[in-house]
């Protein structure tokens, strides 16, 4: 049964990976929890018909109440669990995480868009449903069988309800001749012990970002004020932000890496206030830019037409964030943080995570910058070019400022969270956009005008701080 992969799924380290083949439950929400996992192998018979790898694409990820849970599963194209977060009582959420299982045969080399029809999909067999009374006196639900993974999960009412759990052997289809090439379990692990309150059990879990989205609804039936939300793809929840989840108008969608979710989710509060009292430390805007947070962006950055009505209101108000946005951010937000940080070391994790939100700042600077410099011929030249270096020294100390490159009195710095090198490899980056930048202006406006406007010089000066920065414009920018 030859398919198509998702366009999200990871395909290119065909690295295995492990999925659950067994829980341990015993008690309520205190009580404890525990899981087994297992990695996927191909079968002696399996190699034989000339497949060479067998591993987990990351296929999507579910949010659900647990008193109310249904993890529904298919045959033809199963789902294994790659995760499972549970936080809370029985009306606490329950994430699980799913991947496909993807096949490959020897012959199948160069795995491109074309053709990644070529790589084989595998089927659910010999079904088998565990049944337990009562979910709290469980203590380990595994098949009778050495094969088979849980596949699906149905959950009723609290620790006192019906648990249903299936399971499943799984098997490559070949698409020729329909055989079928079984895949076998090694290398079990059982996990340690915990509450199952904080319960997050996961071994090598494929990797992946999730997307956020924000929208918007006319509040209190104004038409000067909007309810902002955000949307969490995958997993799949909802942030209401105090309010309610109309999807009236789209606004932007924007990127983090997987695992902050599930710090947001731990840090969300009642109603997703976030850590913010609403109308004392700011509104919805402020606590949908906190859940946005991790992409680096917020709604500030968006242009006009995308920010929600009364914005430019609350901001000024209450801030991009909120009042005490950096007291939340390190006694709360951090702690979850770190947690969901992922197997790297957990200064790696942060600095990785650093990283990619202010990648996704400096490509919107150099957006910015291809833009507005597209226009700078429309005006006085002159004035143009200064009005244009203005906007770009206040967007890099913006973004120096934001990740504290820069101290209160305008020094560099380098922020707790991140290396040294990596600090000046940054901000090298902003020195080099920068160059590029004004070698095309230079470009455009030729070397006479660029010398009126440099200090005689016809050369691109080195930028070493923004403080010198300023300095050597001050007498240019108005």
């Amino acid at each position: 049964m030859e398919q198509i992969l998702q366009n999200n799924s990871e395909i290119k380290d065909m690295q295995s990976h492990y999925c659950m083949i067994a829980r341990y439950h015993w008690g309520d929400e205190n009580g404890k929890s525990n899981a087994k996992f297992a990695r996927l192998t191909l079968s002696e018979e399996a190699r034989q018909a000339g497949f060479v790898d067998v591993w987990l694409a990351y296929d999507s990820g579910i949010t659900m109440k647990e008193s109310n849970s249904h993890l529904e599963y298919d045959i033809e194209k199963p789902r294994v669990i790659t995760r499972r977060i549970h936080s809370g009582d029985e009306n606490g959420k329950t994430v699980y995480e799913l991947a496909s299982v993807i096949a490959r045969k020897e012959n199948d080399t160069g795995i491109s868009e074309e053709e990644r029809s070529r790589l084989y999909m595998c089927v659910a067999e010999d079904i088998e449903v565990v049944t337990n009374g009562k979910e709290s006196k469980a203590q380990w639900v595994q098949s009778s069988a050495s094969n088979k993974v849980i596949i699906g999960r149905n959950h009723y009412k609290d620790e006192n309800g019906k648990t249903e759990t299936i399971f499943a052997s799984l098997s490559i289809v070949e698409k020729l001749s329909k055989k079928k090439y079984p895949l076998v379990l090694t290398d079990i692990k059982t996990l340690n012990e915990c509450k199952e309150s904080k319960s997050d059990f996961s071994v090598d879990a494929p990797v992946h970002d999730t997307k956020l989205k924000l929208w918007t609804k006319k509040a209190f039936n104004t038409n000067f004020l909007d309810h902002t939300w955000v949307e969490s793809i995958d997993p799949s929840d909802e942030f209401r932000c105090k309010g309610g989840t109309d999807k009236n108008r789209f606004l932007h969608e924007f990127q983090i890496p997987h695992f902050t979710y599930y710090a947001l989710n731990e840090v969300r509060d009642k109603d997703d206030s976030i850590g913010i009292l609403y109308g004392i430390c700011g509104v919805c805007h402020q606590m949908a830019n906190r859940f946005l947070y991790p992409s680096g962006r917020s709604i500030t950055q968006l242009n006009l037409e995308e920010r929600p009505k009364g914005y430019n209101l609350s901001s000024a108000l209450y801030g991009t964030y909120g009042y005490d946005f950096s007291g939340w951010r390190d006694k709360v937000y951090q702690p979850a943080y770190n947690k969901y940080a992922g197997r790297k070391s957990e200064k790696e994790s942060v600095e990785n995570v650093f990283v990619f939100s202010y990648k996704a700042e400096l490509e919107k600077l150099k957006t910015f910058s291809k833009e507005y410099f597209a226009d700078i011929l429309t005006t006085e030249m002159i004035e143009g070019v200064h009005k244009a270096q203005g906007e770009w020294l206040t967007q890099i100390t913006d973004i120096l400022s934001k990740y504290e490159f820069l101290s209160d009195d305008g020094k560099i710095i380098k922020p707790e969270s991140i290396s040294s090198d990596k600090v000046t490899s940054m901000y090298m980056e902003i020195i080099q956009v920068q160059e590029d930048v004004f070698k095309k202006i230079r470009g455009v406006v030729g070397i006479p005008i660029w010398k009126k406007l440099n200090n005689g010089s016809p050369d691109i000066i080195d930028i070493v701080s923004v403080e010198e920065a300023l300095s050597f414009y001050e007498s240019i920018i108005e």
